[in-house]
């Protein structure tokens, strides 16, 4: 349950500063099915969009998490070897060890929570945006060439990341009108359309009352089709090792 820590903590804050947020992905699909976690689930997600989350951002450099958990907030701000698009929030008095060995370099390595933050794009580009995810997903499990991936890493971040994607996400959320992972998912893009996120609203998850979207039928319906239809769990994989 200390994941679970972690969000109460950051759902403080977050009601103290006027900060939206909802429980996103497999945590909504946790809460809707299970009323909690999904028993093979092995993390928490929360969405926003990226004007919270530079406020969020902004208040937690200022003053940190007003927790007596021993937080962090991983972006490659804080952690110059994280390259992830969304944002995590750690404690780093319980270290975890990723599967797959993406975390090696990382500075940060405290159990966590994920934190998406959107911008408005559309479908097309985010399946374009989608490859770099995944281009960066086989860099960052390269062995046996440590020195030779993290410079791969930086040069491919600032270059394509940062230049190319960077200017074009930033123009389509000009343009656009629904809300997607900042430069895109590894998975199929999820559309987050306005209309079905707020108003916000409250649910119960693992006894506790967190802010949802204000439709989480279709936002889920528009990530899993049929969510109320169990997977097949031999083709679940875990992300970690406590």
């Amino acid at each position: 349950m200390k994941a679970l820590e972690i969000l109460l903590a950051v759902d403080k804050i977050c009601r103290k500063h006027g900060i939206k947020y909802w429980l996103g992905s497999g945590t909504l699909l946790g809460a809707v099915r299970h009323g909690g976690f999904i028993p093979w689930d092995d993390d928490l997600d929360i969405d926003m969009t990226e004007t919270d989350f530079k406020k969020f951002e902004s208040i937690v450099s200022k003053g940190g998490f007003e927790s007596d958990l021993n937080l962090v907030l991983q972006t490659h701000k804080t952690d110059p070897e994280y390259y992830a698009m969304h944002a995590k929030v750690r404690n780093e008095d319980f270290p975890i060890e990723d599967i797959f060995g993406i975390d090696v370099d990382y500075k940060y390595r405290g159990v966590f929570i994920d934190i998406f933050h959107l911008r408005k794009s559309s479908y097309i580009l985010n399946r374009f945006f989608s490859y770099s995810g995944k281009i960066f997903d086989k860099i960052s499990t390269i062995r046996g060439w440590n020195g030779g991936r993290r410079v791969l890493l930086k040069v491919y971040h600032g270059l394509v990341n940062e230049c190319f994607i960077g200017c074009i996400a930033r123009i389509a959320d000009k343009k656009c009108s629904v809300y997607y992972e900042w430069m895109g998912s590894r998975w199929k893009p999820s559309p987050r359309n306005p209309v079905d996120l707020f108003p916000l609203k409250e649910m119960s998850f693992e006894g506790h009352s967190f802010f949802v979207p204000a439709n989480p039928d279709a936002y889920l319906k528009g990530m899993y089709g049929d969510y109320m239809k169990l997977p097949n769990l031999d083709k679940l994989r875990k992300h970690t090792l406590l």
